[in-house]
């Protein structure tokens, strides 16, 4: 019986150690898992900050994505337009080189016109010249003043019609100047090239109108004949 008793209290003994060992390692246990439970909270709270800003900067990414489409699509027009704008500028220059070379050859065929201008004029004042002559030569004689009067008459059509061909001419060629400079500072100056052109066409006129006038009047061939009869 009392060893019984013995081995009774050594049993509770050992169950009580038991128990108490137990009951350390469940508290340190239930530590831990309460130090867990927090580190899992922050864990979770950081999780979550980072999740946020995962989003963040996916979000910014996209937008930036989505800038460098536009930028891209931006820089692929710009440069269409610049290699446009560079053929364009290719073919401007072009036609200003063929423009130049057109208003050379109308400005030499503006001074054609001009030295012709000349050669008529002094022609011309020769004519008048000669008219004069004639028209002195003419008081003494009917029929030779009619004569004279006739070829007189005859350069004076023919000095007439050179001054509206050469008028003509000039015109076209002030108007393909025109045509070629339409800017109306090149106008202008094609405008102002010419006037001394017009100016001596204009004296040229004056020349003929002035050579009309000299002309002596053809005689009236009835009131020859009746002064011959007489």
């Amino acid at each position: 019986v009392r060893r019984a008793g013995d081995i009774a209290r050594a049993l509770s003994a050992a169950a009580t150690h038991a128990r108490e060992q137990v009951e350390e390692r469940l508290a340190q246990v239930q530590a831990e898992l309460d130090e867990l439970a927090v580190t899992g909270e922050r864990n979770e709270a950081t999780i979550e900050q980072l999740t946020n800003e995962l989003a963040e900067r996916t979000s910014q990414r996209d937008a930036m994505t989505g800038q460098l489409a536009d930028r891209t699509a931006e820089l692929a027009s710009v440069k269409t337009e610049l290699a446009a704008t560079q053929e364009r500028l290719a073919q401007l220059e072009r036609e200003i080189l063929e423009a130049r070379a057109s208003a050379q050859a109308a400005e030499g065929r503006v001074e054609e016109i001009r030295a012709s201008t000349e050669r008529q004029l002094a022609q011309a004042q020769q004519e008048l010249r000669e008219a004069r002559a004639d028209a002195a030569q003419a008081r003494g004689t009917t029929v030779d003043a009619e004569k004279r009067a006739v070829a007189a008459e005859a350069r004076l059509e023919g000095s007439q019609k050179a001054l509206e061909a050469m008028t003509q001419q000039l015109s076209q060629a002030t108007a393909e100047l025109q045509r070629l400079h339409p800017e109306a500072t090149r106008a202008a100056a094609a405008e102002a090239a010419n006037r001394g052109h017009m100016e001596q066409i204009q004296l040229l006129s004056q020349t003929v109108d002035m050579m009309r006038r000299l002309v002596p009047e053809r005689p009236d061939t009835g009131k020859a004949e009746a002064g011959k009869g007489g």
